[in-house]
């Protein structure tokens, strides 16, 4: 392999790790009541922040499988 297609690989190899670290979270929270009981100690603008990283990560995964573009404002990496 190059240089340049060992750097993707590991590019990839740690987006598979950060997915899978992500749905081991989700996992967990569902098991402990779901998101909406997970935000309900939350102030208002941290439950945004919270649905707004996660609507964020939702639109990058999509633009990167060619459903769609990234939304304006979005969270970039």
């Amino acid at each position: 392999m190059t240089p340049a297609a060992d750097q993707v690989e590991a590019h990839v190899q740690r987006a598979l790790t950060a997915a899978d670290r992500l749905f081991e979270a989700l996992e967990e929270i569902e098991q402990a009541g779901g998101l909406q009981a997970a935000l309900a100690a939350r102030r208002p603008k941290g439950r945004d922040e919270v649905l707004a990283r996660l609507r964020s990560a939702r639109d990058q995964l999509e633009a990167v499988l060619g459903r769609r573009r990234p939304r304006p404002g979005g969270r970039g990496g």
